[in-house]
């Protein structure tokens, strides 16, 4: 090896390819649903200009360079803003808190004004569910998503519900 040269971080010298694929599909967890979200949000703010929004950078997949976000995406509509996290879970309905670190700063966004939401595609049964963050308890160690949220039949429904929700 070249000296100052690393070709690996000590952290993943000694994985597995297994290990590293499993890394890998991590890291990747949720992209899918955020695709479809983001192809929703460009149809809109093309259709309408009066709407805007922000696709935030994923820390994760920056290599932990850029500090977390509140959310994946920002939503300027008619005087109005949200923030919008997405994300995807096998099955079940429970989204596990861990798997949500921003909802404390989407819940202090909320009260300040910017409407916060969370929107989960269950995939195995391929239903999407939408919740505001307000109804989510603070300090929970998990939320079942029929309990705090609206389930929809796609992505799309999700979506118009979303955008309903930060018109108004």
């Amino acid at each position: 090896m070249i000296r100052g040269l690393k070709t690996r971080s000590k952290k993943h010298e000694n994985e597995t390819l297994a290990e590293r694929k499993a890394r890998r599909e991590l890291a990747n967890r949720g992209k899918s649903a955020e695709d479809k979200v983001h192809d929703i949000l460009t149809g809109w703010a093309k259709k309408n200009r009066k709407f805007d929004f922000d696709r935030l950078l994923d820390s994760r997949a920056a290599g932990r360079i850029v500090a977390a976000q509140v959310s994946d995406f920002l939503i300027f509509s008619k005087y109005k803003s949200a923030t919008l996290e997405v994300k995807e879970i096998k099955s079940g309905l429970r989204l596990d808190r861990r798997s949500f670190p921003q909802h404390p700063r989407m819940v202090r966004r909320e009260y300040a004004g910017c409407k916060g939401f969370v929107v989960v595609n269950v995939m195995d049964v391929e239903t999407w569910w939408v919740a505001r963050v307000t109804e989510m308890i603070l300090g929970g160690v998990s939320w079942r998503l029929d309990e705090v949220g609206m389930r929809f039949d796609s992505v799309e429904s999700a979506m118009d519900f979303v955008l309903k929700q930060t018109v108004n």
